[in-house]
């Protein structure tokens, strides 16, 4: 799952007609996630990351079956001013940042400055 705009996913958001009052609000619990990129979370974890998922080309190329997923029109919610958002690859490209299309998790990028480390100093 991706975080960040650029992706093909396709989501509608619905009105809940529920109350508010339904919630159980003392099963409510806090948890803290840490959301790290590959490079992070091997140093973190000491565990290879698996590789990319595959893209659209690869996909089609193995045949794999798209689902279209029809919803109830009517209980959509418009959506947001998301027109000028950018995703990481442009923000990337803006920055002279290039990325390999292949990724072979037997052999991890080494750090660009130390050439020690798996992740960037």
């Amino acid at each position: 799952m991706g975080l960040a705009a650029g992706g093909k996913l396709i989501q509608d958001i619905y009105r809940d007609h529920n109350q508010p009052e339904i919630w159980n609000t003392s099963s409510i619990r806090i948890i803290n996630i840490h959301l790290l990129d590959s490079m992070t979370c091997e140093r973190f974890t000491h565990v290879v990351p698996p590789p990319p998922p595959i893209d659209t080309e690869m996909y089609l190329k193995a045949n794999f079956p798209f689902y279209v997923v029809e919803e109830q029109a009517d209980n959509r919610l418009e959506g947001g001013e998301f027109d000028d958002v950018k995703s990481v690859s442009a923000l990337d490209k803006e920055k002279g940042i290039t990325t390999e299309s292949i990724f072979d998790p037997s052999k991890p990028t080494r750090c660009s400055e130390c050439k020690i480390r798996i992740c960037h100093c």
